[in-house]
């Protein structure tokens, strides 16, 4: 992340060289050496680079398809990462020093942890860049859905709703926290999978306006970012709060390029999924991904999209994509 002018242009894949360049902030000294040695505070909005991906349970051409994430996160150095459908051994991929696929030398991996302290499938995984932002408290919290298609409450599987809140390391913005949401709804098109998802949305939206809104908790809490796979229909929208949330892909325009990210027609691992499955009928595109943002009320520090792309989209040397969906990454405006 970086302290950019409102004016300052650019792509998506210009950042990393942009982050590159950047040297970390500190608090001011009164000391003079101090002073010397250590930047004094950004002024300006910061440009913050996040992506949200559902990367695929399928574990047929795991390593391959692993090795091109971790790949394009090292490439890209989004600020904020959320991965969904993250097995046990992926998310130790990721965290354990010495493997090929290990980030956390850049990365907070930040894995939820069940309230009984039991082991439970990842699923939602946060990465937040060392360098860019401080993550408060140490880990997430995870809001655990009342019920879901594969299990009820306490299940190690269930469906849940993690959050945690960041902050800039070099007091850019502020000093204004961020909320960082990751989530994963229930699949399916079947009535009961439907009803079990409209509840999690219901649910998922009370819970992060809730959490946006409690000043006593929270004082320095600006904004949050809500993402990932909501597997949501339109006509299920009317669950989230009225007015409260903004989705990112409209507040852009709706650009062409940037819509469905669910493609049977173009992503050859839901072809295999589909054949596997001995599914014959023509699955349709959905925009199954989604990024949403919120602000608290009267805060300055909001945080304004720039633009939105699609990832993920190319094959592989084995034939396949890295993912049974696109990833989303979007360049945000934080601050004023």
């Amino acid at each position: 992340m970086s302290a950019k002018e409102e004016g300052d242009k650019g792509t998506i894949a210009d950042e990393p060289a942009k982050k590159k360049a950047r040297t970390d902030g500190g608090a001011e000294s009164a000391s003079a050496s101090a002073a010397a040695s250590s930047p004094a505070k950004r002024s300006g909005p910061l440009a913050l680079t996040f992506l949200t991906w559902n990367i695929d349970v399928e574990d047929t051409d795991r390593e391959e398809r692993q090795r091109a994430l971790v790949a394009l996160i090292r490439k890209e150095q989004p600020d904020i990462v959320f991965l969904q459908e993250v097995t046990p051994l992926r998310a130790i991929q990721l965290s354990a020093p010495g493997g090929e696929h290990y980030l956390g030398d850049e990365y907070h991996v930040l894995v939820p942890q069940h309230p009984s302290g039991r082991e439970v499938d990842p699923l939602n995984v946060t990465l937040v860049l060392k360098r860019s932002l401080n993550v408060i408290g140490g880990s997430p919290d995870t809001h655990w859905y009342r019920r879901g298609q594969i299990g009820k409450r306490g299940d190690e599987k269930l469906r849940r709703l993690c959050h945690v809140r960041v902050r800039p390391v070099d007091g850019a913005s502020g000093d204004t926290e961020l909320l960082l949401c990751n989530t994963h709804l229930d699949s399916g098109h079947r009535s009961n999978n439907n009803q079990f998802r409209r509840e999690q949305l219901r649910d998922a939206g009370r819970t992060i306006i809730k959490l946006l809104d409690d000043r006593s908790s929270s004082p320095d809490l600006g904004s949050l970012i809500m993402a990932e796979d909501l597997n949501i229909r339109d006509e299920e929208l009317s669950e989230l709060p009225s007015g409260r949330l903004s989705d990112v892909y409209s507040l852009l325009g709706c650009p062409g390029d940037c819509g469905n990210t669910y493609v049977p027609s173009d992503n050859v691992n839901i072809q295999h999924w589909m054949r596997k499955e001995g599914i014959k009928n023509k699955l349709p595109p959905h925009r199954f991904d989604r990024v949403y943002v919120a602000s608290r009320g009267g805060c300055q520090q909001a945080l304004r999209p720039e633009r939105m792309q699609l990832v993920g989209r190319e094959k592989l040397p084995c034939g396949r994509h890295v993912s049974d969906h696109w990833g989303v990454m979007v360049r945000f405006k934080w601050g004023c």
